[in-house]
């Protein structure tokens, strides 16, 4: 009952993955009701759910290079584990930093 997508996330707004995924998966959105996208082209932190499905947009583990400083983009370095249960959706999370392992 859970279904888990994934999309670069270029191209496409958060809000509209819902469409995408529902319109090429017909038959696992229709049959799911715990449903996760996961994207990372951003690379920053964010969550929402978005009509049927919740999309988390994954910070990046890349070191900040010249092109992000100009840019502005700050973001913090992580990476998190999600574990999903086929039946109930995510149930628990672990994040670690670079910083951590050294």
């Amino acid at each position: 009952k859970t279904m888990l997508a994934c999309h670069h996330g270029h191209l496409r707004k958060n809000d509209q993955l819902p469409i995408l995924f529902a319109a090429q998966f017909p038959q696992v959105w229709g049959a799911t009701t715990k449903r996760y996208a996961h994207t990372g082209h951003r690379h920053h932190v964010e969550e929402k759910e978005h009509s049927g499905i919740t999309v988390i947009q994954h910070s990046t583990l890349a070191a900040r290079d010249a092109y992000a400083s100009r840019g502005g983009w700050m973001s913090e370095r992580q990476c998190t584990a999600i574990t999903y249960h086929d039946e109930f959706g995510q149930v628990s999370r672990v994040t670690v930093t670079p910083e951590m392992l050294a």
